[in-house]
């Protein structure tokens, strides 16, 4: 079947063709920019006369149409800019760059032939909606806030692991400027690594997935860092409850090279400080500290008179520390670190007037390290025994993109990645210095060196000015030592716009995934490792359908979605129950893991968005079912996902008022989350007591929901600089709502001894209730020299 799939898509290209007329036609190609920045804008939509929708910008702010020879309005959109208009009398291949003025979202006027087909299968709200989401802490967080959209959900309470349309929290593919990222979590998952000072963009897709992005089965998540102001420099600082941020941009050479810089950390460390003398002085037995801290780089230049070259970085930490007194003259150190260092390397070139080139090479080192020392002093000096367990990936991207067009009406996306990765699941060490003897040197526990390559062919022929189709397919080539698999992989869109008032979509696509997450405890970033597929260790597979409606409502001041999907999984891996701990089993992969998985999601999801004025907001909901089925689990029944939640709703909103101050609400209600509940206590032969569980995940936890609000205000100085204070408050009214429930079996003896009472008892865990936060920040405009 792979290879009917391949050999039919060269036909697909030949019938398309034979379609077309032969009428001459001349390129138009060019970049849009930010004209106070010099920013290129990311899908940014280019008209020709006022409804006739031709293209959108890509990743670096590039398009590229073909018409007939003849006289031809241009116009550019994007929300938050003023349209902008260029006359042109076509008769050559020709380069038009537009530069657009931005302007309050409160006065923008948003066409209805704009934003439709693109918003199904996607997310369609901006960083600058996003971060407005009030959060915990009051920490801008991009992953947080895109589980406000229909679809998408937490993978916990506070978390920031996303899973969509019924996959798990590992199935998402998430680039930041290029380069893939596999942990997205500070502060053991409560805060992501993005931070929103940083990022320009994010595009997330549910579904009908463009050809060149594969790996993961559920979504993609792609992050675009700011290049930086080609103009004037201009800066930001802000100090608030969890961390503080600096943001630094300017140009290197004004108009034709910038750079970035972003930083954050936290500052937790420095208040627990003095409770460090405290343990030492004997006044408490445990001391814990905690850092994070994360920085963003980028610098682009002009290379050329059509060569761009950027260069971006990130890297980021977390750090937790721990003392415990055992005895008089025992102490207990752990340590816990984790962190991503990220780099791309990208050139992107317009060879000719009908031929964009976009070559890069990315680098990802994701390392989670967890050592656990004792001590016979306080100071901890004497070491008596350690023990140290790290997880690490590298992973290589080189890629190749080309896209060019045939005809006015078609764009042809082709290209090439070989990504070798490396990966040690677990190194694990432990010895004892008063022996002198190692009890573990198992060094090297599952290491793999693979090869996840891949070409793929995309081509996007827009029929007429109602009608377009989207045809790729993505070719899979996975190297695991013996174990080789080449996968075909297709993908359809087809979208319907008959009046420009409303659109329908229709997709399919099909994902492999062959690196696989596996979490022994849902928390803890110790017990998450990644192993590549292989004979035993399936590679996972999905195939999605998808339906859409949209429109805009009154005026288009109202944005409407429906949609609804189907989604297959196989080749699913999990741990089985009651597997603890990875350090000592992964040489028995095989024991501990329940493999060749099957699993189903379809569902219903609504959306309902205030797209401008003072208040603006919009109203999601989700109705779905996500079902798993393995082999030797659940007798081979179907049994609810973990994060199967029936119902997700969630509403924000947001109002501006003319004094300066801005105030942000968000409610959500979510299904609990499945539990497995025993319905019985029985004893084995030998006296021991167990619980009988009639089915896995036969039951669930409370209901979620809370209330989160801020109140902020922002104050032009006269220097034209921007000053805000923000306060708010998550989980206002302080629901209890439990994270983690467990049973556990507990026995009553009587005054002999002997057991006369065997019960099951709850333990419930909760996290976060009233936790108010405060946060200043300023930003200084470039209007007089800062630095």
């Amino acid at each position: 079947m792979k290879h009917i799939y391949f050999n039919l898509f060269p036909a697909f290209f030949f019938i398309i063709i034979s379609f077309h007329t032969s009428a001459q036609t001349f390129n138009i190609s060019g970049y849009v920019y930010d004209a106070q920045s010099g920013e290129s804008i990311i899908g940014a939509y280019i008209f020709e006369g006022d409804s006739t929708l031709l293209t959108t910008t890509n990743n670096f702010g590039y398009y590229n149409i073909k018409l007939s020879d003849g006289t031809y309005k241009l116009r550019t959109h994007f929300i938050g800019y003023q349209d902008t208009s260029i006359y042109i009398i076509l008769h050559e291949n020709t380069t038009v760059d537009f530069y657009v003025k931005g302007v309050e979202l409160q006065t923008v006027i948003i066409n209805a032939d704009v934003i439709l087909k693109d918003k199904l299968n996607s997310v369609p709200l901006s960083v600058t909606e996003l971060k407005q989401v009030t959060q915990l802490g009051g920490e801008p967080d991009l992953m947080k806030a895109l589980t406000l959209a229909p679809g998408i959900s937490t993978a916990g309470e506070g978390l920031s692991k996303i899973v969509v349309r019924g996959g798990e929290a590992d199935q998402n593919l998430i680039k930041l400027d290029g380069a893939t990222v596999y942990n997205t979590s500070h502060a053991f998952g409560f805060v992501s690594i993005f931070n929103a000072d940083a990022i320009k963009s994010v595009k997330v897709y549910k579904g009908g997935f463009p050809a060149r992005y594969g790996g993961r089965l559920s979504s993609v998540l792609d992050f675009n860092m700011y290049e930086g102001n080609k103009k004037v420099k201009t800066a930001s600082f802000s100090v608030g409850t969890v961390t503080s941020h600096i943001f630094f941009e300017g140009p290197i050479k004004k108009d034709t090279s910038s750079y970035m810089f972003a930083a954050r950390a936290s500052y937790l460390g420095l208040l627990v400080l003095p409770l460090k003398a405290s343990f030492l002085n004997g006044k408490i037995e445990n001391y814990s500290n905690y850092w994070l801290y994360d920085i963003n780089g980028k610098v682009n230049f002009r290379a050329g008179n059509n060569g761009r070259l950027f260069l971006s970085l990130y890297t980021g930490h977390d750090y937790y520390y721990k003392v415990s007194k055992i005895f008089d003259d025992e102490f207990s150190n752990s340590i816990s670190r984790w962190g991503n260092v990220t780099s791309n390397i990208r050139y992107t070139n317009q060879l000719n007037s009908n031929l964009f080139l976009s070559a890069g090479i990315s680098y990802n080192n994701y390392k989670s390290n967890f050592i656990l020392k004792n001590y016979a002093d306080p100071l901890l000096t004497n070491l008596q025994s350690k023990t140290d367990q790290s997880s690490t990936i590298n992973d290589v991207n080189l890629n190749l993109d080309l896209s060019t067009s045939i005809f006015k009406d078609d764009q042809i996306n082709f290209g090439v990645e070989i990504n070798p990765i490396a990966l040690k699941p677990i190194d694990y060490d432990a010895f004892q210095t008063d022996s002198l003897f190692n009890i573990y040197n198992n060094s090297n526990i599952g290491d793999a060196n693979v090869f996840n390559n891949a070409i793929y062919a995309e081509y996007n022929w827009r029929i007429n000015d109602k009608s377009e189709v989207i045809a790729g397919v993505r070719q899979v080539f996975y190297n695991n030592k013996s174990y080789k698999q080449t996968r075909t992989e297709p993908r359809l869109v087809y979208n319907y716009s008959p009046n420009n008032k409303y659109a329908i979509s229709f997709s399919y696509a099909t994902m492999n995934q062959f690196i696989n997450l596996l979490n022994a405890t849902q928390v803890g970033f110790q017990e998450e490792i990644y192993v590549p597929a292989n004979a035993f260790i399936l590679p996972q597979f999905s195939s999605i359908v998808t339906a859409g409606f949209n429109c805009n409502l009154f005026h288009n001041k109202f944005y409407f979605s429906a949609e609804t999907y189907y989604k297959e999984m196989k080749g699913l891996t999990t741990l089985k129950p009651g597997v603890s701990s990875l350090k000592n089993n992964v040489n028995n992969i095989e024991e501990i893991t329940a493999t060749n998985g099957i699993g189903k999601s379809y569902g219903a999801e609504f959306l309902l968005k205030k797209q401008y004025g003072n208040f603006t907001g919009w109203i999601e909901y989700t109705l779905s079912w996500d079902y798993r089925k393995f082999p030797d689990l659940n007798n081979n029944e179907w049994f609810r996902s973990r994060y199967d939640r029936r119902h997700d709703f969630g509403i924000t909103g947001s109002y501006n008022f003319s004094n300066g101050w801005n105030v942000n609400a968000t409610w959500v209600f979510v299904t609990g989350q499945p539990l497995t509940v025993p319905d019985a206590i029985y004893q084995d032969p030998y006296g021991y007591y167990y619980f009988h569980i009639p089915s896995i995940n036969n039951g669930k936890l409370p209901d979620y929901h809370r209330l989160d609000f801020s109140f902020t205000h922002n104050k032009i100085t006269k220097n034209q600089n921007n000053s805000a204070w923000s306060f708010g408050m998550y989980n206002a009214y302080g629901r209890i709502n439990p994270v983690y429930e467990k049973y556990y079996i507990k026995n009553t003896k009587d005054e002999a001894g002997n057991i006369v009472k065997v019960v099951s008892v709850l333990r419930t865990t909760t996290l976060f209730r009233f936790l108010p936060y405060i946060t200043y920040s300023w930003k200084w405009s470039g209007a007089r020299k800062f630095y």
